[in-house]
């Protein structure tokens, strides 16, 4: 991850800007976001040995200023991964243990950002709409690993694409009532954690649909009258290449971030759409996130771990670099039958995730 650095008196100055914000201004300055930027210090890769007892664990949660995410006083950027499978899906063995949980976090770099997907009727996890009787142990025990290791979850409610579940967002609004008794029912789980960092009410949502803008504010303001401090991002799926209309999507007051997803061979350079979700940052004055990236699926695929490792690191480093990115992560974490694009503990991909840290000391 990046390193950020600012004096004292900056993030003295920085906090006061941040409280009159959270009394209601949503819309942050040019100027700050400038000011914001100019915190940033290169400061290069740090070695990353996995380390389980960090020295440092966050106190506070992920807040946005502007088009800056910040934690703890510092600019904050992460260089994480997806791990889809952590709750539901997937093959035997594809959830893991309380050992492999703890072993995931405690390798990852602390303050870094792993994406989830909590959805209903998802296999392993739970069918219906009785949702006391979902394993709620699976997900609770993310949770309390990823807060032991000073780790943060982006958690995805629903899916457009009609895989890993057959519930699939409906776009209703009002919002449908057994949609609303899950967004609770997962958000109220944990809430006011630091660990839960983002949600996303829905994965590659179908924004084609007449009602989704319209949907996905009315599921935003659902989070936020759940959990006010947690962080709401659009959960990708979004193919235009028109920066305003991107922006049109993430304009309602409980959207804090524009998610982008894409799988592309180009790998030394940014990804195709990636200017265009800067300037569409720019115009909603709110972060932008790579909620996907990675070599499969048409994406940049060099033939093997090692050289898939090297290739992440590279997209890990290009889009970290532009202004408004927030987050980068990495498609994805298996630990059952993992592809070549696909990391798993000791491979090169997973050791291309834990190569980048933020520091919050």
């Amino acid at each position: 991850m990046v390193l950020e650095i600012a004096t004292a008196a900056d993030v003295e100055a920085l906090r006061a800007e941040m409280r009159a914000g959270l009394d209601g201004q949503a819309v942050r300055t040019d100027a700050l976001a400038g000011r914001v930027g100019a915190l940033e210090t290169a400061a290069g890769q740090l070695p990353a040995p996995p380390d389980p007892d960090p020295t440092h664990t966050p106190t506070g949660r992920i807040i946005r200023v502007g088009t800056a995410l910040m934690l703890d006083g510092r600019r904050y950027r992460a260089a994480g991964m997806n791990w889809d499978q952590a709750v539901g899906c997937g093959l035997a063995g594809s959830q893991p243990t309380q050992a492999q949980a703890e072993r995931y976090f405690g390798e990852l770099n602390p303050s870094s950002m792993t994406r989830v997907w909590a959805f209903p009727g998802m296999p392993n996890f739970g069918s219906g709409t009785d949702y006391t009787k979902y394993n709620w142990r699976r997900y609770d025990m993310l949770v309390e690993a990823a807060a032991k290791y000073g780790q943060h979850l982006c958690v995805t409610l629903l899916n457009g694409p009609a895989d890993c579940t057959s519930r699939r967002a409906p776009y209703e609004t009002p919002v449908a009532p057994d949609v609303a008794a899950w967004v609770r029912a997962v958000v109220s789980r944990h809430r006011g954690n630091p660990a839960v960092a983002v949600v996303e009410p829905v994965n590659e949502g179908s924004e084609g649909h007449v009602n989704f803008a319209a949907w996905i504010q009315a599921m935003a303001a659902l989070v936020k009258s759940v959990d006010a401090g947690v962080l709401v991002g659009t959960g990708g799926g979004n193919n235009s290449n028109d920066a305003a209309k991107i922006a049109a999507f993430a304009a309602g007051p409980d959207i804090d971030l524009i998610s982008y997803h894409d799988y592309y061979p180009g790998w030394q350079d940014p990804a195709p759409r990636a200017g265009v979700f800067e300037r569409a940052a720019d115009i909603a004055r709110k972060p932008w996130y790579f909620g996907e990236v990675g070599g499969c699926c048409g994406g940049w695929d060099g033939g093997s771990h090692e050289e898939n490792g090297r290739r992440l690191t590279a997209v890990y480093r290009t889009h970290l670099a532009m202004e408004r990115c927030g987050m980068v992560l990495g498609w994805d974490f298996k630990l059952v039958q993992p592809e070549r694009t696909t990391a798993n503990f000791g491979n090169a991909l997973w050791r291309a995730a834990c190569e980048y840290r933020v520091s919050v000391a």
